[in-house]
């Protein structure tokens, strides 16, 4: 997630690099809206270097940033509200059984049997997921660790592109498929990459990408994406 690296970076012995990194986290909600020379300004560096910081944080470029906070803005207007109530507590949970029964109904039984054996075949998983989905990630990378394959979770811009060995495999979580129209040029070199992948997603098939694509309740993507990682646990 953006503000990880931010928080981690605006402790950087580089002082305009931990200026900006501390800007941009007090002005999340305005950054995307910012000029250069208002970041510029706020940074107390140059307008030339904002380029240069924007590249050592890993970014493409000015735009590509952009899209990772409006991403994350977006994220935090998703929250779900707390379970403040009986009927909250109880309406949360129809609609996680309503998200396990849409799934269930349509389960793409063969495909995870698919997975598992890929899986299995497999010297190394790479994992990769952007914005929210990392928690994902993170709960497949615990999943297969317990299973005692080699997984490996992926830095969240895949600025650095693994040294791929024939038999290892890249799977790809996008939980509503949003990675693919917010950060295209990140996705296009994830697509290049010279690995067997394979993406998980309850948005729309890429047929770029071998895609299993779950069946999902419209706003319950999260649950349903869980739920199938749970069921590869339990396959595996």
């Amino acid at each position: 997630m953006i503000t990880d690296t931010l928080n981690e970076q605006s402790r950087s012995h580089d002082p305009s690099l931990s200026a900006f990194c501390r800007f941009v986290l007090e002005h999340m909600s305005e950054f995307p809206d910012m000029s250069v020379d208002e970041i510029a300004q706020g940074c107390f560096v140059s307008r030339g270097q904002i380029s240069k910081l924007i590249h050592k944080l890993n970014y493409a470029g000015m735009e590509e940033f952009k899209d990772d906070v409006r991403d994350y803005n977006h994220s935090l207007s998703e929250k779900p509200a707390c379970l403040n109530t009986e009927n909250d507590l109880l309406l949360y949970l129809k609609q996680e059984e309503k998200a396990v029964h849409t799934l269930s109904e349509n389960f793409p039984y063969e495909k995870l049997q698919e997975l598992i054996q890929k899986i299995r075949e497999a010297d190394t998983i790479y994992i990769f997921g952007h914005g929210d989905t990392r928690v994902h990630c993170l709960h497949l990378l615990n999943i297969l660790q317990a299973k005692g394959r080699k997984a490996v979770l992926l830095e969240a811009h895949y600025a650095e592109v693994p040294f791929y060995q024939a038999n290892d495999l890249l799977l790809i979580l996008s939980c509503t498929g949003s990675s693919f129209r917010y950060h295209p040029s990140m996705m296009h070199r994830i697509l290049k990459a010279p690995v067997s992948k394979i993406l998980l997603t309850c948005g729309k098939a890429e047929q770029a990408v071998n895609t299993i694509l779950l069946p999902s309740a419209a706003g319950l993507e999260e649950v349903t994406m869980r739920t199938f990682l749970d069921c590869i646990g339990r396959t595996l």
